[in-house]
């Protein structure tokens, strides 16, 4: 197992929903190309894909908006969050 698994396994954040981990990505993935996650679980999937450099290695949208995100502030190049410019923001469809 990883070390991203074994220290991200079964934690929470504190809202209470869990974090995105290797164990659960294929299902945040499979949400966003659905269209089902919402603002929030958005910039935290793209934080993490970001943080673990697997933004740069899937295909389609997923390194151009990261690229995006990260140019336009809203997530650091080491995939820290800036909420205050994401509150910003009505919508995450505005990043782009």
């Amino acid at each position: 197992m990883s070390k991203i698994a074994k220290s991200q396994r079964n934690e929470r954040t504190p809202r209470g929903s869990k974090k995105i981990t290797v164990n659960n990505l294929a299902k945040y993935l499979t949400k966003y190309e659905a269209g089902k996650l919402n603002y929030k679980e958005t910039l935290k999937l793209f934080s993490f894909l970001i943080r673990t450099k697997l933004a740069w290695k899937l295909h389609g949208v997923y390194p151009v908006f990261a690229g995006d995100l990260i140019n336009k502030n809203l997530i650091t190049k080491s995939g820290k969050i800036n909420w205050k410019e994401c509150k910003k923001l009505k919508d995450i469809r505005e990043a782009i």
